[in-house]
């Protein structure tokens, strides 16, 4: 009886450990915008096409303490996907929109920062060794700014005929 009685407690306690832990969790909600670019570019070592893409901040809005984010670049079919681990940085000022800046040099378009709306810290990507060294003193070089769409195109779903069986 006093066996059962203590295997109960020890389950209780064992309940109450595990439910303090997750009222302590934080829910991390990831943010997105959406934007159509034009141009084919590279995110870390990867080429993707021009088209649709959606730009998401995993990790959620960064603050001034993260160090570290995570960014996922996909199109709207799901064709291209790219998942970069990028570092925060602090802006100058607040960003009125949603925004994902691009570095072209001699040709080639590199995804470098992400911003979101209203916040002064966005997602920077790392750079390559090899495209700075490439870009060296380049006077070929422009910085191309794409605002977040005013409403994020959703895919076309065709069904076919279909009805409800009774």
């Amino acid at each position: 009886m006093n066996r059962n009685l203590a295997a109960r407690a020890a389950f209780a306690m064992w309940l109450g450990i595990i439910g303090a832990g997750m009222a302590h969790a934080q829910v991390v909600r990831s943010t997105a915008f959406t934007t159509a670019v034009p141009f084919e570019f590279a995110v870390g070592n990867r080429t993707l096409p021009a088209g649709t893409y959606t730009f998401e901040m995993v990790l959620g809005t960064p603050t001034e303490a993260d160090q570290i984010g995570i960014l996922v670049v996909r199109n709207l079919d799901g064709k291209h996907y790219v998942a970069q681990v990028t570092d925060v940085a602090q802006l100058v000022e607040a960003s009125e929109k949603a925004t994902a800046i691009f570095h072209r040099r001699g040709g080639r378009v590199v995804l470098s920062e992400v911003r979101e709306k209203g916040k002064s810290v966005g997602l920077q990507l790392r750079s390559i060794a090899t495209e700075t060294q490439s870009a060296g003193d380049s006077e070929d070089h422009e910085i191309i700014t794409l605002l977040a769409a005013a409403a994020p195109p959703r895919p076309i779903v065709q069904r076919s005929n279909s009805y409800l069986a009774r």
